[in-house]
């Protein structure tokens, strides 16, 4: 009796051997196209090659993480060579440690580099990956001003692009966000202004405002918290008119017929203003619209 218990036990073992392997097996099958995701990311940078800017990364923390430096968007300009690094007073690095990602900021103080700020928030965000990190070479030494690119990629192959402007006068700060059809430009501490392109006319540009404050410097800049999308700005809203009904135009423009025609009480979304206007931007049907501000309810602030 006794030997065959001893028999039973080896055999729920040798199971749970078996059973534990096979899901480790799955554990590594499944690691093995991230990691050669993470590769293949790694291989689309430029590893920096400035030795004297590698030294003082180092010094500064950052011994066992790996440097990458900006590549020029229209040349095969080495971005961190000397006669390309002489005029300038910043330069952006991107560094990689694992999983971990962060931009670092350095200033030239003295004929010296030292790390200005470093920041792992203004670059990542969930469900997109970093793809491309470039620079505008020709430096304008009358402006002063270092435009810098960070391609994204999210989950659905949808690209972003991210532009930050480096300035050796005004304080820097993320400047725009370019995805599909439409730019975000955020204008350092006034918000930030949609552009989207109208159908057989000129492109467009509107307030928008997200419900909560966000900063564009450097060292301050979320991409997580920043809105993206449309969907970001707008607010549950119906229409109120006392008419038979309230008009949305493709222009805020009194002199153009309406394209659509709303009844009182139908439900629309509105970007979100924090006082009414006399035109309100309404996203109807997927399409971006302009409705009459005394034509929509008050929007729930809350």
């Amino acid at each position: 009796m006794a030997k065959k218990q001893k028999t039973e036990v080896r055999s729920i073992i040798y199971t749970v051997k078996r059973i534990a392997g096979l899901i480790l097996l799955s554990m590594t099958m499944l690691l093995l196209p991230l990691s050669a995701n993470a590769l293949e990311q790694l291989q689309s940078f430029v590893p920096l090659s400035n030795k004297s800017i590698i030294a003082v990364l180092q010094n500064s923390g950052y011994e066992n993480w790996h440097f990458y430096q900006p590549s020029s968007r229209e040349t095969d300009t080495d971005t961190s060579s000397s006669s390309y690094l002489d005029p300038l007073s910043t330069y952006p690095i991107i560094a990689f440690n694992g999983n971990n990602t962060c931009l670092i900021v350095l200033k030239k103080i003295d004929s010296q580099w030292m790390v200005s700020s470093a920041t792992s928030q203004a670059i990542t965000r969930d469900r997109f990956i970093l793809t491309g990190f470039s620079i505008d070479e020709h430096y304008s030494e009358i402006e002063r001003i270092q435009y810098v690119f960070f391609d994204f990629e999210d989950e659905n192959g949808e690209l972003l692009t991210l532009n930050l402007q480096l300035s050796d006068i005004y304080p820097s700060c993320f400047a725009s966000i370019h995805r599909k059809n439409m730019d975000l430009i955020l204008n350092y501490d006034r918000g930030i202004t949609l552009q989207f392109d109208f159908p057989f006319l000129s492109r467009c540009s509107y307030e928008v405002y997200p419900k909560q404050y966000i900063s564009f410097k450097v060292d301050e800049f979320s991409f997580a918290e920043c809105p993206i999308a449309i969907q970001d700005f707008l607010v549950p809203a119906s229409i109120s008119s006392q008419r038979e009904g309230a008009g949305l135009f493709t222009f805020p423009d009194d002199s153009m017929e309406p394209v659509l025609q709303l009844s009182k009480d139908e439900n629309i979304d509105v970007f979100y203003q924090p006082r009414m206007t006399d035109w309100v931007l309404v996203y109807y049907k997927d399409n971006l619209l302009f409705a009459h501000g005394d034509d929509i309810s008050l929007y729930d602030n809350d």
